[in-house]
């Protein structure tokens, strides 16, 4: 159930990438996803040792990580054109 809810910002994946804009990917849902499944992988490796905290995890620090990497790669998408910027007329 966590795999599906940390990998449902990635069925915009395809948009994003085609209109070169990760704008319909939260950025604070990516962040907070990041670390908790981070945390969470690190502990059922290490503390707990237990297949069912850490694999479902990583699987969602991938799509996290992948989320992070394309809001990096495109931003919001609202780029000013520097060319048609006016210039202040000068007296």
């Amino acid at each position: 159930f966590c795999v599906i809810l940390f990998a449902s910002p990635l069925s915009v994946l395809k948009e994003a990438i085609m209109t070169k804009s990760a704008k319909n990917i939260p950025l604070p849902f990516a962040l907070a996803s990041t670390v908790n499944t981070l945390l969470w992988s690190v502990s059922g490796v290490i503390a707990l040792r237990d297949f069912n905290v850490y694999f479902p995890n990583l699987l969602g620090l991938a799509c996290s990580v992948a989320q992070l990497v394309v809001i990096s790669m495109y931003g919001s998408g609202e780029k000013k054109n520097t060319s048609e910027v006016e210039l202040p007329l000068t007296r």
